[in-house]
């Protein structure tokens, strides 16, 4: 997977204590059953280590595959910048 996938789910292993067995690119993160306050912590997380607002347009039924391709869609619009 990705360089944001992984992060991801470093986020969410290491900092939440998921348990690596239970998380995939397929898994959502209603799935995760992941209250607010750890939704807030997970974006506040990956948003230090990429400057990239993942939660802006969060949808509890957003893959993680799926999160992981808007980090790096974001992070490549921001590193061009204004057009």
């Amino acid at each position: 997977m990705s360089t944001s996938y992984d992060l991801i789910v470093d986020q969410l292993t290491n900092q939440l204590g998921l348990d690596a067995s239970e998380i995939g690119p397929d898994t959502t993160f209603e799935e995760l059953q992941l209250d607010s306050f750890a939704m807030v912590e997970l974006g506040l997380m990956l948003h230090e280590e990429t400057d990239v607002f993942l939660f802006e347009e969060f949808d509890p039924q957003m893959t993680l595959a799926q999160a992981a391709e808007h980090m790096s869609r974001t992070s490549n619009e921001n590193a061009r910048g204004p057009q």
